[in-house]
C-alpha cells in the first residue's frame, strides 16, 4: 500500500499559449522539485503549435486540459478550478521553477500568517539579472505597481476571494489580482531568494510586453486603478495623470515626427 504523504498537496498550474517549444522545460522543472507531493496541470489556451503533443508525452505525470483561446486570465481561473491541492502555484509555460521553489515557499507560508509567498526572480535569456524586490508592503504595491510575481505560492482559499479579471486586455492583470486580495485583507511574504526563472526573449509578444512602453504602462495602470476606487482616490488618479501624461505626449509626438507610428 502506498504511504500517504503528510505534506499538503501543491497544485502547479502551467498556462500555455503557443509555447510548446518551452513547455517541456517548464514541466520538467516542476517534476524535479525537492517537494514531492505535487500535481501538475497544463491549461492549453487554444494553442495551434505542438503544445498538445508535448503534454501527451508525460501521460499520467500531468493533467492536461484544452480550452478555446480566452486569454491568460481565463486560463489561470480555469486551472484553479481543476486543482485538488491545498496550495496553488502558477507558472507560465516559458518560465521555470528552481528545484527548491515549492519546498522553501511551503516552509515560509507554514510559519507565517500570510496568504501567499513570493520570491525574487532570476531573469535569463536576452537579459540576465536577479530582482531585488522589497517584502510585501501595501503602500509599495499601490503606489509603485506590480512587483509580486504571479507564480507566488497561494493558499487555495485565496481564490474564493479574488480571481484574475478576463476583461483586462492591456496588461497588469496580476497587479489587479493582488490589489483585489489586499482589499480582502490578504497579505503576502517575500522569500528573498531568486527561485523563479523568467525567460526574456527578444521581441517577446505577450500581455506584459504591452506595458513595457511608457504609453502602455500608463494605459494599463489607469485601467486597473479604475477597478479599485477604494485604493485609488480621484486625487491620486489626477496626480498620476499629471505626472505621466505630459511625458507620454512628448514621447509620442517625437515618434510621430520620426514617422514611426501613426497619428
Amino acid at each position: 500500500m502506498k504511504k500517504l504523504s503528510k505534506e499538503p498537496l501543491v497544485s502547479i498550474v502551467i498556462t500555455c499559449h503557443n509555447y510548446g517549444r518551452f513547455l517541456k522545460e517548464a514541466i520538467d522543472s516542476c517534476l524535479h522539485q525537492s517537494y514531492q507531493n505535487i500535481e501538475i496541470i497544463v491549461i492549453d489556451d487554444g494553442s495551434t503549435d505542438n503544445t498538445s503533443e508535448v503534454s501527451k508525452t508525460y501521460k499520467n505525470k500531468i493533467r492536461y486540459f484544452y480550452q478555446n483561446n480566452r486569454g491568460v486570465a481565463e486560463a489561470r481561473n480555469n486551472g484553479v478550478y481543476k486543482t485538488k491541492g491545498h496550495y496553488v502555484v502558477f507558472l507560465d509555460a516559458d518560465d521555470l521553477l528552481k528545484p527548491n521553489y515549492i519546498k522553501d515557499c511551503c516552509e515560509v507560508i507554514n510559519s507565517n500568517n500570510v496568504g501567499y509567498v513570493f520570491t525574487q526572480v532570476h531573469h535569463f535569456g536576452a537579459e540576465t539579472f536577479d530582482t531585488h524586490y522589497p517584502d510585501f508592503d501595501i503602500n509599495i504595491l499601490v503606489n509603485s505597481g506590480p512587483y509580486i510575481n504571479v507564480s507566488a505560492l497561494h493558499k487555495k482559499e485565496n481564490f474564493k476571494l479574488a480571481k484574475f479579471n478576463p476583461g483586462i486586455t492591456t496588461g497588469y492583470e496580476d497587479w489587479d489580482f493582488y490589489l483585489s486580495l489586499c482589499e480582502e485583507g490578504i497579505v503576502g511574504k517575500l522569500l528573498n531568494k531568486p527561485l523563479l526563472e523568467y525567460r526574456r526573449e527578444e521581441n517577446k509578444l505577450h500581455i506584459s510586453s504591452k506595458t513595457e512602453t511608457l504609453l502602455g504602462m500608463y494605459r494599463a495602470k489607469i485601467n486597473v486603478m479604475k477597478l479599485h476606487p477604494k485604493l485609488f482616490s480621484n486625487y491620486y488618479m489626477i496626480k498620476f495623470k499629471a505626472k505621466y501624461w505630459p511625458v507620454v505626449i512628448i514621447k509620442k509626438s517625437k515618434l510621430i515626427l520620426r514617422g514611426l507610428i501613426r497619428k
